[in-house]
């Protein structure tokens, strides 16, 4: 071990003379009982700063005088007892010539390093200990620089912490056991700073954000072997965070976040946490993107009372979960609550397998839960897929696939697949495939696929309950369930077009005590060739609903006629209309609208119905749209109204040109109605959408 450097000269006050006295006896003492080869330690460290220290030596500046070799890099063992500055132009590096580490250590809790502003802290390859319990921390303060790589914290209360403004370099460093390893304190430089490639291990909190702003996190290693605590944890307001590529293991919460605006986490992987991402009272824009989740107990996603405005989403894209083995504990797996404001939720592109084998877990809901959705701008549930797989035992409930609860905006499910193949359910309750309830706007189920698997284990392949909404369904295929297509409670207006039913073994489509006797309903080109096993279709309920609804289908499309169609007290002719006619399929050019039943059913459903025909391009729109009337023979208007029915853009146009312009741009996102009149037409109606 290195001797302890000495001034060069007596003291010249008696201070400063007893200051120098007893840190010489300090290393003399050190010396004599451990030998001059004794491994750097608490108790032979070859330099003792800090306010608290015999020297009382607090400032670099200072230190430096005393303890020349203090300031370039080498076997540095240093003690921290006390508050040590390095302070305004100094710079303090640490970093072994020998050892594998140069060691610092930290005499208790009130014990710390502060790199005050102008001053820099170089650490490589260092080790930061504490002689007994937790030490304070290393604070880089605003306007500091610090870099540190590849050293070693442990059992720091807050190991590092980079306050506003500072610039800093944190990588490929290791924390271990410590209350908080990396705090970012208020805003920071966009790009000052580098946080990547960092192992926590055992923290309370692995990175923790205070108000933090312009940060950015990547390539970072989350652990918890003894120690459960949270990966990342951001609150008070954090803003324009992004977290990219961070691998997050054994957590009780793996990335959480309260009241933070405008966060991205992207390409993160995280598995066996209770809860894998929870955002609570978030704030614009929330993406979580291209994530892996594994075997995470709760949920895997938790987002609750976000709020969105203009041009700034929630958005879960792209993500997978994948529950390989067995969970006792697994909620739904995506569970969105209560999102508001004006602007969209996006939930797309997702591939979800909830567990192979839930023994004794009654409690699985569903892989894509939305409750309470009322964000103006609408709730997209589009191009997700969920496979439900495994053998359950007899006292675990099957998950479910999608559920949508209560959305008072426009709704879309499109494009989702979702299939259950589970070889034995030991007549337990039967799961929903998706299923919605309780929705009051617009509602709208395209291209969507469900299927029981090899058995009939499915309650439904998509259940639409309580929905006094304004429903389109088109082009969904619907296989092996209990029930295909289930309907119950008050409906508006609904358009049923091109559904394709496979094999079900209670009924392919089930109007089951619909409420709402006055609103139109439209159906056509639906598809029972290829259904099996119960009722094609079964009615129960008022039986002016089923005269009101009124069917019309090709004999090719329902070869069982009449006969394999159930009306509960009453004729299934007054529900059936059987057509020899050629139906449109889901490939007729212009997709869903032109499979319009034209004026048979006496009803006009939007833009495509009766001889006011126009054409509303782009939609979505962004910027503008443009409205043509091909058939106009005089002036016709252009109305654009929100869902209340007021007025916010009228413009007229002559029957020559038939286009007219409608400015979109200063419009929040969301759904609007766009009405279309003339002198010799009634006015025509269809749903738009605004997207920027």
């Amino acid at each position: 071990m290195k001797n302890m450097r000495v001034f060069t000269m007596l003291p010249t006050n008696q201070r400063t003379l007893q200051t120098y006295i007893g840190s010489l006896l300090i290393v003399l003492f050190a010396c004599t009982t451990l030998g001059a080869q004794a491994p750097c330690s608490c108790s032979n460290a070859t330099y003792i700063v800090g306010t608290a220290s015999p020297s009382g030596i607090s400032t670099l500046s200072a230190a430096k005088l005393a303890f020349p070799g203090i300031e370039t890099p080498g076997d540095n063992c240093v003690l921290i007892m006390g508050r040590f500055d390095v302070d305004a132009n100094e710079t303090w590096q640490i970093g072994p010539s020998a050892q594998p580490f140069s060691n610092v250590f930290f005499n208790d809790a009130n014990s710390s390093i502060f790199v005050l502003d102008d001053g820099n802290l170089d650490a490589q390859s260092a080790h930061f200990l504490p002689c007994g319990n937790q030490w304070l921390g290393v604070f880089v303060q605003t306007g500091a620089t610090a870099q540190i790589n590849n050293c070693r914290f442990e059992e720091g209360i807050q190991a590092v912490t980079l306050v506003s403004y500072s610039m800093s370099v944190i990588t490929n460093n290791t924390f271990d056991y410590c209350s908080k390893g990396l705090k970012i304190v208020n805003a920071q430089l966009p790009g000052s700073h580098l946080i990547n490639g960092n192992t926590f291990y055992n923290c309370d909190f692995g990175i923790y954000m205070s108000g933090a702003t312009n940060v950015q996190v990547l390539g970072n290693t989350y652990n918890a072997i003894e120690n459960p605590g949270t990966g990342i944890h951001l609150d008070d307001n954090s803003e324009n965070i992004d977290i990219i590529g961070d691998s997050i293991s054994g957590q009780t919460r793996g990335i959480s976040s309260v009241k933070s605006r405008d966060l991205d986490i992207l390409q993160c992987s995280v598995q066996r946490c209770n809860f894998g991402i929870y955002s609570l009272e978030g704030l614009d824009n929330l993406s979580i993107k291209n994530c892996h989740f594994t075997r995470n107990n709760r949920h895997s996603i938790h987002v609750r009372y976000h709020s969105t405005s203009p041009g700034k989403n929630l958005n879960i894209e792209d993500n997978t979960h994948v529950n390989v083995i067995n969970s006792t504990t697994l909620k739904s797996t995506f569970l969105i609550e209560r999102v508001h404001g004006s602007g969209q939720t996006n939930i797309t592109g997702n591939t979800l397998m909830p567990p192979l084998f839930p023994f004794n877990n009654p409690t699985t809901q569903y892989a894509v839960e939305v409750q309470q959705h009322g964000s103006v701008g609408g709730l997209y549930v589009n191009n997700n897929t969920v496979t439900i797989p495994g053998l359950l035992s007899p006292s675990a409930q099957a998950p479910g696939g999608i559920l949508v609860n209560n959305a008072s905006r426009f709704c879309q499910l499109d494009n989702n697949s979702v299939s259950h193949t589970e070889v034995l359910n030991f007549n337990k309750p039967l799961p929903y495939l998706i299923r919605v309830m309780d929705c009051s706007d617009l509602l709208e189920l395209y291209n969507n696929s469900t299927t029981g698997g090899a058995v009939n284990n499915a309650l439904s392949g998509i259940s639409i309950e309580n929905c006094p909404a304004t429903m389109t369904l088109c082009c969904n295929t619907l296989d092996n369930s209990n029930t295909g297509l289930y309907i119950t409670g008050p409906l508006n207006g609904a358009e049923i077009h091109t559904t394709t039913y496979g094999h079900h073994a209670f009924a392919a489509l089930h109007y089951d005590r619909v409420t709402s006797t006055g609103a139109p309903q439209i159906n056509h080109g639906n598809d029972w060739s290829g259904a099996s096993g119960g009722w094609d279709a079964r009615f129960d309920g008022n039986l002016g609903v089923a005269a009101l609804t009124n069917y019309v289908v090709n004999n090719l499309l329902l070869p069982n006629g009449l006969s394999n169609i159930f009306v509960n007290g009453g004729n299934p002719a007054n529900w059936f209309s059987v057509d020899a006619a050629a139906e449109p399929t889901c490939a007729t050019s212009g997709g869903c609208t032109a499979n319009n039943p034209g004026p048979k059913e006496g009803e006009r459903s939007g833009a495509s119905h009766g001889g006011n025909t126009f054409s509303a391009v782009p939609n979505p729109a962004s910027q503008v749209l443009l409205v043509t009337l091909p058939n106009a023979t005089d002036l016709f208007q252009v109305s654009l109204l929100d869902l209340n029915g007021k007025t916010l853009v009228r413009e007229a146009c002559a029957a020559e040109g038939g286009t007219a312009t409608i400015r979109t741009g200063h419009l929040p996102a969301g759904v609007y109605l766009l009405r279309c009149e003339s002198q010799n037409q009634p006015p025509t109606t269809q749903k738009v959408v605004v997207r920027h």
